[in-house]
C-alpha cells in the first residue's frame, strides 16, 4: 500500500520545515528541507501536497528546492564558476539558442551568449542558478531559462499575456525545429520556474 501524503510547515525560530505527516522532510541527499522565507513555505507545501511530493520534474517546486539544497548550496566558489563555465560550454548544443532571434546566423548568436549568460550565471544566488541547471538536464538547454528570465520575468506586460505569447512562440519554433511541444507541460513547467526564480532568498 502506497504511503498517503500531508505536507505542511512548521515554524521554528523564523525558520520553516516542511513535514510530511508530521514528520521532518529530507532532501535525497538527506539535508533538511527548510527555508527562511515564509513565501516559499507556502508555496511548496501547497504544490508538494498538489503532486503528492513528486521531485523529479520541471513541474515539481520541490525539483528546484530539493536541487538547491542539495547541490548549489553546497558549492563552493570555484565548484560554482566550473558549473558555470559547464553550463556556457552548452550553448553549442542549446537546441533553443535560436528561439526569438532575428539574426540567422547561429555562430553569431552564440558568440554574443557565451560572455553574455556566463556573466549573468555567476552573479546569481544558488536557488536562480538552478533554475538553468534544472532546464538544462531536462531540455538540453541553458537557454530557454535565459528565455524565460528575459521575455516573462523581466518582459513589460502581464504575466499570463507573456506566458501565452511566449508558448504560442515556442510552439511555432518547436515546429520548425522538430522539437517537441506539449503547451500544458511547457505552460506549467514556466509557472513553477517563476515561482521559484522570483522568490527572493530561500
Amino acid at each position: 500500500m502506497k504511503k498517503s501524503h500531508h505536507f505542511s510547515i512548521e515554524e521554528r525560530d523564523s525558520v520553516y520545515y516542511l513535514l510530511d505527516n508530521g514528520e521532518q522532510v529530507a532532501t535525497p541527499n538527506g539535508h533538511i528541507a527548510c527555508t527562511k522565507s515564509q513565501e516559499l513555505a507556502d508555496i511548496l507545501v501547497k504544490n508538494a501536497n498538489a503532486t503528492k511530493g513528486a521531485y523529479t520534474k520541471p513541474t515539481d517546486l520541490l525539483c528546484y528546492f530539493y536541487s538547491t539544497l542539495d547541490f548549489t548550496m553546497q558549492w563552493n566558489e570555484e565548484q560554482t564558476k566550473e558549473y558555470v563555465q559547464y553550463l556556457t560550454n552548452c550553448l553549442v548544443c542549446d537546441p533553443y539558442l535560436m528561439f526569438r532571434q532575428p539574426c540567422p546566423v547561429r555562430q553569431a548568436i552564440e558568440q554574443f551568449f557565451v560572455n553574455h549568460l556566463y556573466e549573468t550565471l555567476n552573479e546569481l544566488p544558488p536557488h536562480r542558478l538552478v533554475c538553468y541547471i534544472i532546464l538544462n538536464t531536462v531540455y538540453q538547454s541553458p537557454m530557454l531559462a535565459q528565455y524565460i528570465v528575459a521575455d516573462i520575468i523581466d518582459g513589460e506586460g502581464e504575466y499570463e499575456d507573456l506566458k501565452q505569447e511566449f508558448l504560442d512562440d515556442l510552439k511555432e519554433f518547436c515546429r520548425e525545429e522538430e522539437l517537441i511541444f506539449n503547451r500544458r507541460k511547457y505552460s506549467d513547467m514556466i509557472d513553477k520556474f517563476v515561482a521559484y526564480y522570483t522568490i527572493d532568498e530561500i
